[in-house]
């Protein structure tokens, strides 16, 4: 039985696992919808979009693309791309050509080679504002030349880190500088220990039969020693966690989630804007 509580590719939804796969972070199809409605909130008509060539970069590409093309908006170019590539040049042109009023920039690591070959093009975030996601949502700071991503937006999945949460998370580890996805991992750590409690059991499926039952339709508990002294008295409970409801669907993915809206300074960092809640089935 496994638990994640970070992967976010839509293929996971359909996946053949046998009843034993969940995850607490919500499938790209609720981040691809906030974003391409941020987008179109923004009035930007006319998207491109560089996308990478795997399952999670061309999933979060359909579900955006979807949100922006039902808000009135157009994809007028998208350019998948091999993350192993050398040079993204010709992609990067592709865009140029098209004329976009924004860039969605999908992918990892590689963003930051990319990102270079934008501005050497003309296509700054001023010029042409970048939409980031979760895979290259990053506090670039010093690495670029100030103001590099001055504008640029971006979408990460996960509830909100309240102070209080932080402070007994760096009560564990004071070096602890990320709090992407830690309500999801608290979370996918006290509902998995919840589940083999009610189950009474370290064997795999037994856990897994028990991971809807402990997070829905019983007695309200947020924490585990409350939730598990239920447990022992024999009352059906239901775990509402750091990250919300944490109500599983048939496929494992959490019925209702968070998406976190960002935006970058001159000092290329970013900071929040807002959280939109939103179904999965939409």
């Amino acid at each position: 039985m496994q638990i994640s509580p970070a992967n976010t590719s839509d293929a996971f939804t359909t996946y053949k696992d046998n009843g034993l796969y969940f995850r607490t972070a919500p499938p790209d199809v609720l981040q691809g919808r906030v974003l391409g409605n941020e987008i179109v909130k923004d009035g930007k008509a006319k998207v491109g979009m560089l996308v990478l060539q795997d399952s999670y970069g061309t999933g979060l590409a359909k579900s955006t693309r979807a949100a922006i093309e039902s808000g009135g908006g157009q994809v007028v170019a998208e350019e998948v791309y091999d993350p192993k590539a050398a040079d993204y040049s010709a992609e990067v042109g592709k865009i140029k050509q098209a004329n976009p009023d924004a860039i969605v920039l999908i992918g990892f690591d590689e963003t930051k080679k990319i990102v270079p070959k934008l501005v050497e093009a003309g296509l700054t975030s001023k010029s042409k504002q970048w939409y980031l996601v979760d895979g290259n949502l990053s506090n670039y700071g010093k690495e670029f030349p100030n103001g590099t991503f001055d504008r640029a937006k971006g979408t990460q999945p996960g509830a909100k880190a309240d102070d209080a949460f932080k402070k007994s998370l760096l009560a564990v580890d004071p070096q602890l500088k990320d709090y992407n996805y830690a309500p999801e991992s608290y979370d996918a750590t006290v509902v998995a220990a919840l589940a083999a409690t009610a189950a009474k059991s370290d064997v795999a499926t037994e856990i897994a039969k028990q991971m809807v039952t402990v997070t829905s339709g019983g007695t309200k508990c947020t924490a585990y020693k409350e939730c598990k002294d239920l447990l022992d008295k024999g009352t059906d409970i239901d775990y509402d966690g750091k990250s919300g409801p944490v109500e599983f669907n048939e496929a494992g993915d959490p019925s209702k989630a968070t998406i976190g809206i960002y935006q970058y300074g001159a000092d290329n960092t970013y900071k929040n804007l807002s959280y939109e809640a939103g179904s999965i089935a939409g």
